[in-house]
């Protein structure tokens, strides 16, 4: 099954079901060795995507999570994996819209190998008039990763999970105290991991996304790899002692730092490693003083 929690993004909701309707018409017209269904998760509570959704008829499936918070949204999905007999569940967010192929690719690549989790790359589509320090120093781009490239975590933006994985983690859901820092799908999978399971990238499974403008900004890069640093660090709390924490966070600040300067003494202007791997250390760090940033808290 496929899941797609959202939260009043009507433009870019119906943008995802349209460019997922092949995906579906091809598991329809027996063109894949697999069929699968798609559920649309509301998370306003006045079901506002419903008029989104309709048009699509029976092909996708809707429900409203009340509860507000995309944590709650996404364990709404998890209870539906739970009573229903699929194999597998995807995620992918109302933002984005998938190429051609898409879900062949994804659900392919998951029969080739025994990972728990196969994650795939999001690209992220700059606007012609982007500022050029953040195209020149490749500050919203996903790094490309070979397929079978294993990681400790993931995100909810393009990802297969097992049933029998998670089941066999004990069917761990999503921290709702996540739900306005965001991080629930960082320490969801990162728990999966935990408990020894598998996750692999899949390079050919390629969903996409528009920059918005308010992201086009410094103030706004700084902001997300900070909150994504504190979010690692409420994590890190839970497996580690705090001074562990500390070097964590500090071995960062001083990689990130010290890089930044490499780039300027060689004219490459400021890249984006350095300037994360500096911000994601001084969240790490800040989490330690039980400092947060509510990213997605809703008035």
């Amino acid at each position: 099954m496929i899941g797609v929690a959202t939260y009043q993004r009507a433009q870019d909701l119906t943008r995802l079901l349209e460019s997922l309707m092949p995906e579906l018409d091809r598991c329809r017209l027996g063109e894949t060795p697999f069929v699968t269904d798609l559920y649309v998760i509301d998370n306003d509570p006045a079901g506002s995507a419903r008029a989104v959704v309709e048009p699509f008829g029976p092909a996708v499936h809707y429900s409203v999570e009340p509860t507000p918070g995309i944590a709650a949204a996404r364990n709404h999905t998890l209870r539906i994996f739970a009573g229903g007999s699929y194999e597998s569940l995807i995620f992918v967010d109302d933002d984005e819209f998938v190429a051609p192929g898409w879900l062949s690719a994804l659900v392919s690549y998951a029969e080739t190998t025994p990972a728990d989790v196969v994650s795939g790359p999001v690209v992220t589509l700059l606007p012609p008039d982007a500022p050029r320090w953040i195209v020149r120093g490749g500050f919203l781009q996903m790094p490309a990763l070979p397929s079978g490239t294993r990681h400790w975590t993931a995100a909810t933006n393009n990802t297969l999970l097992r049933y029998a994985s998670w089941r066999s983690a004990g069917s761990p859901t999503f921290d709702e105290s996540f739900s306005s820092t965001g991080g629930s799908d960082t320490d969801f999978f990162g728990r999966l991991t935990d408990s020894g399971k598998v996750i692999e990238f899949c390079e050919s499974a390629v969903v996409y996304e528009d920059a918005p403008r308010n992201r086009l900004t410094f103030r706004w890069i700084r902001r997300r790899w900070t909150r994504m640093g504190i979010a690692h660090g409420r994590i890190l709390r839970r497996r580690h002692s705090l001074l562990y924490l500390l070097a964590f966070g500090g071995m960062r600040i001083a990689a990130g730092a010290g890089g930044l300067v490499l780039d300027l003494l060689r004219g490459r202007g400021v890249q984006a490693g350095p300037v994360q791997r500096l911000c994601y250390g001084m969240g790490v760090v800040a989490s330690r003083f039980g400092i947060l940033v509510h990213e997605y808290r809703r008035r």
